[in-house]
């Protein structure tokens, strides 16, 4: 559930700050689309999820999915983008994924060390 909500919001936070907004300053037709779009469904945080799922599997596994999700992620965000599908909705709902799912798998690793280091701090 943490992974789930932490990853939602980030995602979140970072298409705001990180594109979102840069886009919009400079006038980009698809950054005003991104500014306003609004896309509150939860797929961000289950992408995310999927990321955290993804990166606990074996490393040979992990290296096919990976990058398997990862291009079908990067089409659908190029076919909305070229598109503009739903008034950018589409775009701004594929570029959350694009986002979350490294999330996901960075917080993986990130609840990875934080347990090492709970562990050893115990010992």
């Amino acid at each position: 559930m943490i992974a789930f909500v932490g990853v939602h919001v980030a995602t979140l936070l970072l298409m705001a700050i990180a594109v979102a907004l840069p886009l919009s300053i400079v006038e980009a037709h698809r950054g005003e689309l991104l500014f306003h779009a609004r896309d509150v469904g939860p797929s961000a945080g289950y992408y995310g999820c999927l990321g955290l799922v993804v990166a606990g599997l074996s490393s040979r596994t992990r290296n096919v999915l990976i990058p398997a999700i990862t291009l079908i992620l990067l089409l659908r965000l190029t076919w909305s983008t070229m598109h503009l599908p739903e008034e950018g909705r589409m775009m701004s709902a594929d570029l959350a994924h694009l986002i979350a799912f490294p999330l996901g798998l960075l917080s993986r690793r990130i609840r990875s060390e934080a347990g090492t280091v709970q562990f050893e701090s115990n010992a």
